[in-house]
């Protein structure tokens, strides 16, 4: 069965993609078939996950496409794969409106069936003595 991760983050420009791409990256070199996939509409980030991953990155969005098709894509395109990694887009919690999770990542780590995502913020450069980043977990709704 395929492992699945959704990295996520606060807002746009917080790290989600290098967070993701570091993992791809390391995953692969430890000899696992990774595979990744991208929430909305994207097409710059699914390019670096190919580099990163060897393999073609897909697109999920719950608002263009619907539920089935997400999860069809998810189960055709991971079912060789030894773990997949979602990256959120925006904030974790951000999609379509202010009173919908419609379009957001949460919407897809929930269709998923995962509860929790890695969220990601970065600490200001002048916060030395915070780390880069600090991870942290976001509880989905049911």
């Amino acid at each position: 069965m395929t492992r699945l991760l959704v990295v996520a983050g606060t807002a746009s420009g917080v790290g989600k993609t290098s967070v993701t791409l570091g993992l791809l990256s390391a995953l692969r070199r430890r000899g696992l078939r990774v595979q990744a996939f991208k929430v909305g509409p994207d097409f710059i980030d699914p390019g670096l996950h190919e580099v990163a991953s060897g393999r073609a990155s897909y697109n999920l969005d719950g608002w263009m496409c619907g539920r089935e098709v997400v999860l069809a894509t998810v189960a055709r395109r991971a079912a060789d794969a030894d773990v997949a990694i979602v990256e959120g887009v925006m904030g974790c919690f951000d999609g379509i409106d202010g009173t919908s999770d419609d379009g957001s990542t949460a919407q897809i780590a929930r269709w998923l069936g995962r509860r929790s995502c890695s969220s990601w913020t970065r600490a200001p450069s002048r916060a030395a003595p915070r780390p880069p980043c600090s991870a942290s977990s976001a509880s989905i709704p049911r």
